[in-house]
């Protein structure tokens, strides 16, 4: 199957959420204020332990700055852990929309319903650009060498001072890595696309597992990738509000750097850029995200054999 034209799906994806057994938008507001409610809930208990550990100050304070600190990592652990599949879960949502099936709130807990297979989705798919990215490092090392400005350089040399060897790592350290950057994208790039529909195949069917959910993608994706990176292209205004919007959430380090020095303390300037992005992006989400993701969930479903898709709409 082929992905027709970037315009083709964006109409679909308008038609489906008009007529939608459901309400997408107010779905995606729900989600999104779910992740900024318990961000800020995060962000208030980390302050609290934060002063916590402030509190126990001396060898007496030892045993409960480390309970406190062990409290404060797992927190941010389960929040990291958490967020993919939530948002797997509205993933989920968008593509029963696409299909014309009908929505509700408990779509969005079917990310943790596929823990385990969508956690060895994740970490299979985080071990191949790894060693991608590393095969690029390894890669760049030998490049730089070549190079006029590494040429000669013997890091290995037994007579170099510790001095010395540091004086030439520091030389070569810059352009090793806009080396190793470039390479990496060049490498991660198209296994990127290739993989992007990984995620919908397995919420279409648990039980094939992570590596067939790859091939999955990969197979739908073949001769693919560029109309898809173009679509990708048609949206590039939401993209650029989206970065703007995290960057409002810089605005207290951005704004000193800029010379704008603000009139209060740091941690209500943190909080009042958080605040700020926080509002910003629920105003986004809820005009544009569903607008978006179901479009790549039209596309997706483009994809499939036709026999498929008519047996997943029933």
């Amino acid at each position: 199957m082929r992905l027709p034209d970037s315009c083709r799906l964006k109409n679909a994806a308008a038609e489906s959420i008009k007529n939608a057994n459901g309400q997408p938008g107010k779905l995606v507001v729900f989600h999104t204020a779910v992740i900024l409610a318990l961000s800020l809930a995060a962000l208030a208990v980390d302050w609290l332990l934060e002063q916590g550990i402030g509190n126990t100050g001396g060898l007496d304070g030892v045993g409960m700055r480390a309970v406190l600190t062990t409290v404060q990592r797992a927190l941010m652990l389960a929040q990291i852990i958490a967020l993919p599949f939530w948002q797997l879960g509205w993933l989920y949502a968008t593509v029963k929309t696409a299909r014309g099936e009908r929505t509700g709130k408990k779509d969005l807990l079917e990310g943790f319903r596929q823990f385990f297979p969508y956690l060895r989705l994740t970490v299979l798919k985080g071990l191949i650009y790894f060693g991608l990215a590393f095969g690029a490092a390894y890669a760049a090392s030998f490049i730089t060498m070549l190079l006029p400005f590494g040429s000669g350089m013997d890091l290995m040399d037994p007579n170099l001072t510790e001095a010395e060897l540091f004086a030439l790592m520091e030389q070569i350290a810059v352009p090793m890595s806009v080396i190793s950057a470039v390479l990496s994208l060049v490498l991660c790039v198209p296994f990127f696309y290739r993989f992007r529909m990984a995620e919908y195949c397995l919420l279409d069917d648990p039980r094939m597992g992570a590596r067939a959910a790859l091939r999955g993608s990969r197979q739908r994706m073949q001769g693919n990738l560029w109309q898809l990176v173009r679509l990708d292209l048609s949206f590039w205004w939401y993209w650029l509000l989206t970065a703007l919007v995290s960057a409002l959430g810089w605005a207290d380090v951005l704004l000193p750097l800029a010379g704008i020095e603000l009139p209060w303390r740091a941690e209500v300037s943190y909080l009042a850029a958080y605040l700020l992005s926080a509002a910003a992006q629920l105003v986004l989400y809820c005009f544009c995200k569903a607008k978006v993701d179901v479009t790549y969930a039209h596309a997706y479903l483009t994809l499939l054999p036709k026999e498929e898709n008519a047996d997943e709409s029933h």
